[in-house]
């Protein structure tokens, strides 16, 4: 236990209050030492070449009063309590000296050493008291400002109170600008009605899944957790974990298991179509072979329809068992501009032919990519032709946007046309899914194979009407490594 004596720094311009205030503290057992300051400007250095653990200050200091040394003593980061001495009492002082930051106020002529001792010990207690507080609520802070997680203070109707760096982030808007803004500007309603349930019920919410429209209008997956703050029950705070990135590598695991399956089922149904379909072929090459002089017409129509249809699906088994197979990329590295400029040729008579606009915003912080040069470009261009089909004649506008994203190069692939209803979305890329007349339903899902193969990940975004984006993810090549 800290036996030290409790160091005091008595500032008072009268030396003979000093000397009676000395006594009272050596009467009580040798648990104080005293240092003396006679003024505004020894108060000020002492303060600041010692550590003194109180101070008791005489109000009138000559042309400066104790209000002036509190007032320093407090913006200059000393939490040593203060206590006021004056030898009247006056309300106005007691007040401006508790607004300032004293510990408490005291009248020399009602001074005894009991009272003093209890004075002092009891400020002490409240300092350290105040101290751990200051601390837990420091802590706290830093953990509020520096979380990666969005948070917000809000009211029981909603209203943002306070948000921190992370909320900034996420919904492009300042911390000041989101104060007073509603959790209806940035939150789905079913979102908002389960936070205002919780908060009306008091009972916490924890894991609860939702959208969010973050600064780049995207939705964005997230997991929150939201209860009651104080106990007065009018503020609750709200914590939004972003999982967009967690569901992507599910849904990209999801995918690499789907093709595998999808790839077994293409060999069985290769295997087992395509030794009947063998036959036929050969069949009716035999006939055609052995009556090409008595056939009729009509069975020489028929018997070509046999042989064209047979060829033809064929060559969709072809199709489907090299869009499902995994295929071993070449890789090398590429600057990714170049790569999209050089598929953008390849697209473009199908461009120039609908009189589309091409809008370029290329990022200029990318490292090259390391992908197999031909098969990318199948990829990209699947996805461009795609772009320029779903859109009007001399109304479109085919975006392409990279930007370098938690040390990926992201591709954004974007147009305005026509859109993909949603419930279609989660079947974009199984084979054989179409909604063209005239497609086969191959192409994505051979997209997406090129890129799961380079072990990137593919991503879409559509609304009805208004256009669709898909976006690719690459690694970069590490330069570090290449000297």
């Amino acid at each position: 236990m800290d036996q030290r004596p409790v160091s005091v720094l008595l500032i008072d311009d009268d030396e003979d209050d000093f000397f009676l205030l000395k006594e009272l503290l050596i009467e009580i057992r040798g648990k104080y030492s005293v240092e003396w300051a006679s003024g505004f400007k020894e108060a000020i250095s002492k303060s600041s070449q010692a550590k003194f653990d109180v101070f008791l200050l005489d109000y009138r200091l000559g042309a400066h009063t104790g209000l002036d040394v509190l007032n320093h003593l407090k913006s200059s980061g000393n939490q040593a309590p203060v206590i006021m001495l004056t030898g009247l009492s006056n309300d106005t002082v007691d007040r401006d000296a508790m607004n300032l930051g004293a510990a408490d106020y005291l009248v020399k002529s009602k001074l005894d050493s009991q009272i003093l001792d209890r004075t002092i010990r009891y400020a002490m207690e409240r300092a350290q008291s105040m101290k751990a507080l200051k601390e837990q609520e420091e802590k706290y802070r830093k953990i509020f400002e520096h979380s990666r997680d969005l948070m917000l203070f809000i009211t029981d109707d909603g209203e943002i109170v306070e948000a921190n760096s992370a909320a900034t982030e996420m919904l492009g808007r300042q911390t000041s600008e989101l104060a007073g803004h509603n959790l209806r500007d940035f939150l789905m309603p079913n979102a908002v009605a389960a936070i205002l349930r919780s908060l009306y019920t008091g009972i916490d919410l924890a894991g609860y899944e939702m959208k969010l429209t973050n600064r780049a209008a995207e939705q964005v997956e997230c997991l929150l957790s939201c209860w009651m703050h104080d106990a007065e029950k009018t503020i609750g705070i709200c914590v939004i974990h972003d999982i967009s990135q967690q569901r992507n590598n599910e849904r990209q695991q999801l995918a690499i298991e789907k093709l595998g399956s999808n790839g077994r089922i293409a060999r069985i149904i290769a295997h087992e179509v395509r030794n009947p379909l063998t036959n036929i072929s050969l069949s009716v090459e035999n006939i055609l072979q052995d009556q090409k002089h008595e056939a009729t017409a009509d069975i020489g129509l028929y018997l070509d329809v046999i042989g064209r249809n047979a060829k033809r699906i064929n060559h969709l088994i072809s199709d489907l068992l090299n869009s499902t197979r995994y295929m071993e990329p070449d890789f090398s590295p590429h600057d990714v501009h170049e790569l999209i400029e050089n598929t953008l040729d390849l697209a473009m008579d199908r461009i120039n032919l609908k009189n589309i606009s091409v809008l370029r915003k290329f990022a200029t912080n990318l490292c090259p990519i390391k992908v197999d040069l031909e098969k990318m470009k199948i990829a990209l261009l699947n996805l461009m032709i795609n772009a320029v089909e779903s859109m009007k004649e001399n109304e479109g506008v085919l975006s392409i946007v990279t930007e370098k994203r938690n040390g990926r190069c992201v591709i954004n692939i974007s147009d305005n046309g026509a859109g993909i209803p949603e419930e279609f979305l989660p079947r974009l890329f199984e084979p054989f899914f179409t909604r063209k007349p005239q497609g086969t339903g191959l192409g994505l899902t051979s997209t997406q194979n090129i890129i799961l193969s380079h072990k990137g990940s593919i991503n879409v975004r559509s609304t009805e009407g208004t256009g669709t984006t898909f976006t690719i993810a690459l690694d970069m090549e590490d330069l570090s490594q290449t000297s």
